[in-house]
């Protein structure tokens, strides 16, 4: 644990908290000593600064972005690599490199043939799906189906077409994301690359930064790093295992309905569950739209109904209790930063939109006059619960 701040005497002496009590809390001969935060313009200064620092990552995301990325990954991998190396006969230490980039090479094919199926399932099926969908949506504007069929003749209304507008526009979606595919191959090699490279001169930077600074305190920096990694590997194990869970409930209650798709939805809610907040809510708003137009209203809703119990039990539930205090996120920073992050760098802003926001958190708590911006984005009520929060297990 960290010493916050050390509180001279007249005498020119020193005391710190664990040393004397009363001193430490500021009580002495000229009354307690009060704490002053950040001044007005500190603030506007700090406001400034981070809208031109946004400003320029997202003018420089081509940059950037590959780089953030195969920082995060060279995180998650680095155990990987140091228990290979450490184990490893002398001469063969290449070995723990490979072995970290074969996981995130299998990690990156799981993830695209995952998203593929997903997108070419779509794209094949939409049409088979189109007069069936067309044929629920004529019969809702007809009999004015509940709520249902004002929505659709609403829809009807406010576009000038029939269903075929939502059938174009999955099919549409469903071809932007094979499309995409190819596009991110080369980002997605550029980050395996980076990601090599600051594996391979991990130790050299570390010993480069000694030699240069002198300071033992720049140590601090690769408990930073540390600390980061941990709560991102955490963080990733949580969304896989809570991801999984929700996809096979997700399908069990949608195949009990013998509603179709049912494997295409489960992968999608698998993937939408490393996306905070929003990923959630689309993959429970989907196969709920699906089933309103495929079936009669009241199974729909029935559906409908399912899908968000499963959903708040296991984010408002399940999550909170396996994340513990490793992130130590307000909500709404949480989701502030999937927005802010989402404009920057797009989906892969929205990815790595927490890790990004935790990294952040724990370098303001190791510096002194940023702490309180540390403590106000994080879910911590006391400075002592923050340096908790930030420090390496």
């Amino acid at each position: 644990m960290r010493e916050h701040c050390v509180i001279e005497d007249e005498a020119g002496g020193s005391a710190t908290p664990g040393e004397d009590e009363g001193q430490a809390q500021g009580v002495g001969h000229e009354g307690p000593v009060r704490r002053t935060g950040p001044s007005p313009r500190s603030w506007l200064i700090g406001v400034i600064t981070v809208v031109l620092v946004g400003a320029a990552l997202k003018a420089t995301a081509t940059i950037t972005l590959p780089l953030a990325l195969a920082f995060f990954v060279a995180l998650v991998v680095w155990p990987i690599d140091g228990f290979v190396r450490k184990h490893a006969p002398k001469g063969f230490r290449w070995l723990g490199h490979l072995a970290a980039m074969g996981a995130i090479l299998a990690v990156i094919v799981f993830f695209t043939a995952a998203l593929y199926f997903v997108a070419a399932s779509l794209a094949d099926a939409i049409p088979d799906q189109a007069r069936a969908i067309q044929a629920r949506f004529h019969e809702m504007t007809q009999d004015g189906d509940g709520m249902a069929g004002r929505a659709a003749e609403l829809f009807s209304s406010a576009t000038g077409e029939s269903a075929s507008t939502l059938v174009n526009l999955l099919r549409s979606f469903a071809e932007r994301v094979l499309q995409s595919l190819g596009m991110t191959l080369s980002l997605t090699t550029l980050v395996f690359f980076f990601a090599l490279i600051m594996l391979t001169e991990a130790q050299d930077w570390r010993a480069k930064i000694d030699a240069v600074s002198g300071d033992p305190l720049e140590h601090d920096w690769f408990e930073v790093a540390e600390a980061a990694g941990q709560r991102f590997r955490w963080y990733l194990f949580v969304r896989t295992v809570l991801g999984l869970a929700t996809a096979l409930l997700y399908a069990g209650w949608l195949w009990a309905f013998g509603l179709d798709f049912v494997l295409v939805f489960g992968i999608l809610t698998f993937l939408l569950g490393f996306v905070p907040t929003l990923g959630s809510l689309i993959s429970g708003l989907l196969p709920f739209l699906f089933a309103l137009a495929t079936r009669d209203t009241g199974t729909a809703l029935i559906i409908g109904a399912g899908l968000f119990v499963i959903e708040q039990v296991m984010g408002s539930y399940v999550d909170p209790k396996m994340q513990g205090r490793e992130l130590s996120l307000s909500p709404l920073v949480i989701l502030f930063s999937l927005l802010l992050w989402s404009f920057i760098w797009g989906i892969p802003g929205a990815l790595i939109a927490v890790p990004m926001t935790v990294l952040i958190v724990i370098v303001l708590a190791h510096i002194d006059p940023l702490r309180p911006v540390a403590l106000l984005l994080s879910g911590n009520t006391t400075y002592d619960g923050l340096d908790e929060s930030v420090a390496p297990d």
